[in-house]
């Protein structure tokens, strides 16, 4: 029998009627070869016997073996349905042998064709199956009423020959390893197997395994490509969305022209220095701008023309004169593709190097998220410290008045730590007594009524493998200070309503505005837990100790405001004078809310000593002069100021946050002291 594949090949193998199988490709293969016999060999053969007659071509029921049915037809002309089957495709083949096993059906004859068969021929390859079919059966009945061709017996030709196994039966791969295949191209669930056959397979399983099976290219999927597709171009837009805010956050104008002299991005910063719009500028021909007198002479074509960075002044149609600097974009192949133009008013540069002659030297220490701006020797003291200790674990306590910077020392010790994570901030006057306890230790489930189910973890060990700070640690109870001696000596921790300890790993820093010595001279601190806190002390001395530190902050501070909001106000030299020799109460918090409120609501960009105060009365000391008519306990002096000067800031302000900005203090202490002289 002849066959179109090895699949049929194998399917006749040891057949009882079939001598021998072979496949279209193996029978071309051995007429070449006989062609290639040298007839002088075989004196008694003529070159003409091996000619075929052309009209008694025949064509037996053996050409429809390729099509549904035809092996069967092929070797029996029984009709027995019971006995005979066939059974066409992968699953009902596999549903066969499953019936097989169970003993289900004890067919004698089975036509089993796996595929569609092998029926292409010359014209129909890129033929649909079915006119595929329809031409072999037509050509089947062409010649069914022929004579089988009639071929000479020729003597002397061996045409015996040797066959070898040619098949391998490919690994299938379990469904673990299918999913991994599928999970490459974004198939996690069944409802992700669209089963869209554009790959070629009818199912994406199918696919997959021949993928493992190394039949296929796992990208080999139209709906992953176009996913692809998508996500690179969505990557495209994303990217162009952050070059375009890269480029508004510049503080400079920022121009970009392509390599045809376009203008391809712009900044709002340039645009308002050369006062046009957006439309005005945006594809428009940097030479025809140049030639207009818009913005001359153009920069970016000298960085083009001479291939080199440009820096030169250029003038405007508003009458400013910038700054510019030209530098290329050069891709891969050397190409220039673009022209990058920084651009700065000469104005402002001015300015700028008019304060750099005038103002003190700002002496910035920045390490991670915290800025500490200095000039005065009792600061930069404090910073060599910090840095010294920064890569320890010793305790450090902070001291200082109120809006001095405590916390902003603590953080920056914290950041000098590589090996620390969290910042855990518990200050100690802002949770309620009766839930402080809880706050700071945590409490297992049902410690007491009104507790979270689940439990809680308390702050303490949220510091674990951080820093824990503790600011106002002058207000913690005395029943909470023997608790945290007990964590601070041996680093464990029990929740509330719990048995189990914790181990906590954090590094300790507290701080207060309050002498703790005295306290514990009064027996309101415990002396064991302040020798603990007090391993390195840290004093800030309040700003108006260190009045080089004024203006360095007052200058940082105009800066960062002014570009928060989108302004440019400036403070004549007398206006900084009153600053600088004003005592600054609330220290540094003073200072800033100050100048955020000279920002926010002052209508003029300059601002000079009598518009200074009507902000602040800068006029005497008498503003703080306070008059004693009689001698009287200190304690009660102190309260008695106290409870007057909550009563003057509770008209002016409206909530304790107002109450709090006036006095210079925390609103958590405003609220403990209104609780203690007016409840």
């Amino acid at each position: 029998l002849i066959g179109p594949c090895h699949a049929k090949k194998s399917e006749f193998e040891g057949y009882k009627n079939v001598a021998g199988v072979l496949t279209y490709d193996e029978l071309v293969e051995l007429g070449e070869e006989l062609k290639s016999l040298k007839l002088q060999n075989f004196t008694n053969v003529e070159e003409n016997d091996y000619e075929v007659n052309a009209n008694k071509i025949g064509a037996d029921k053996s050409r429809l073996i390729p099509l549904s049915g035809g092996l069967l037809k092929a070797v029996s002309d029984e009709k027995d349905s019971d006995k005979y089957l066939r059974v066409e495709g992968k699953e009902r083949i596999i549903e066969l042998f499953d019936s097989l096993n169970e003993g289900e059906i004890s067919p004698r004859f089975i036509d089993a064709l796996f595929c569609e068969g092998c029926i292409n021929g010359a014209g129909l390859t890129q033929s649909s199956y079915f006119k595929k079919e329809n031409a072999v059966r037509k050509h089947v009945k062409l010649f069914q009423d022929k004579d089988m061709a009639q071929y000479k017996k020729i003597e002397g030709i061996d045409l015996s020959t040797s066959f070898t196994e040619d098949y391998q039966k490919l690994e299938e791969p379990d469904e673990d390893e299918i999913w991994a295949i599928l999970n490459k191209t974004n198939k996690y669930s069944d409802d992700d197997l669209l089963n869209c056959g554009a790959c070629g397979y009818s199912t994406c399983k199918g696919k997959a395994t021949a993928v493992y099976q190394g039949l296929a290219e796992v990208e080999m999927c139209l709906p992953y490509l176009l996913t692809e597709k998508r996500s690179e171009v969505k990557e495209v837009q994303d990217l162009n969305r952050e070059l375009d805010s890269l480029i508004n956050s510049s503080y400079d104008g920022m121009l970009v022209v392509d390599n045809n002299g376009i203008i391809e991005r712009i900044n709002d910063s340039y645009l308002e220095m050369v006062g046009l719009s957006r439309e005005n500028l945006l594809g428009k021909n940097i030479s025809e701008l140049e030639q207009e007198r818009v913005i001359y002479p153009a920069v970016s074509l000298k960085c083009f023309r001479e291939k080199r960075n440009i820096t030169i002044v250029q003038n405007t149609s508003n009458g400013k004169r910038i700054l510019a600097t030209a530098t290329p974009i050069i891709m891969e192949d050397k190409k220039w593709e673009r022209v990058i133009v920084n651009a700065r008013d000469l104005k402002e540069l001015d300015i700028l190097v008019k304060d750099s002659e005038t103002r003190d030297k700002i002496v910035e220490h920045n390490d991670g998220s915290v800025k500490i701006i200095s000039k005065s020797p009792a600061m930069n003291n404090i910073i060599k410290l910090a840095n010294r200790i920064g890569n320890t674990d010793s305790t450090a306590l902070i001291t200082g008045e109120s809006g001095v910077g405590k916390e902003v020392i603590a953080r920056y010790i914290h950041d000098l730590n590589q090996e620390r994570d969290n910042f855990i901030k518990i200050n100690c006057t802002s949770i309620p007594e009766n839930l402080l306890e809880s706050e700071l230790f945590g409490y297992e489930d049902g410690a007491f009524s009104g507790a979270r189910k689940e439990g809680k973890p308390g702050l303490i060990e949220k510091a674990h493998r951080g820093t824990l700070f503790l600011d106002e640690i002058g207000e913690l109870p005395l029943n909470m200070q023997a608790k945290l001696l007990q964590v601070i000596q041996e680093h464990v921790v029990t929740r509330i309503g719990g048995v189990d300890t914790i181990t906590v790993d954090f590094r300790l820093i507290t701080a207060t505005n309050r002498n703790l010595k005295d306290m514990v001279d009064n027996g309101k601190f415990r002396e064991d837990l302040y020798y603990r806190l007090n391993v390195v002390p840290i004093h800030i001395p309040p700003l108006r100790e260190r009045r080089g530190d004024i203006l360095p902050l007052v200058n940082y501070y105009m800066q960062k405001l002014n570009r928060q909001y989108n302004e440019d106000i400036k403070l004549s030299r007398e206006a900084e004078q009153l600053l600088y020799k004003y005592d600054w109460p609330g220290n540094t918090r003073e200072l800033m809310n100050l100048l955020e409120r000279i920002i926010v609501t002052n209508e003029e960009n300059y601002i000079d000593k009598n518009q200074l105060n009507k902000f602040i009365d800068f006029s005497s000391d008498e503003k703080y002069r306070i008059i004693v008519n009689d001698v009287l306990p200190l304690k009660e002096a102190v309260t008695i100021v106290e409870r007057e000067l909550l009563k003057m800031a509770g008209e002016k302000g409206d909530t304790t946050y107002d109450i709090a900005e006036i006095l210079g203090v925390n609103q958590s202490t405003v609220v403990r002291k209104m609780k203690k002289y007016f409840n």
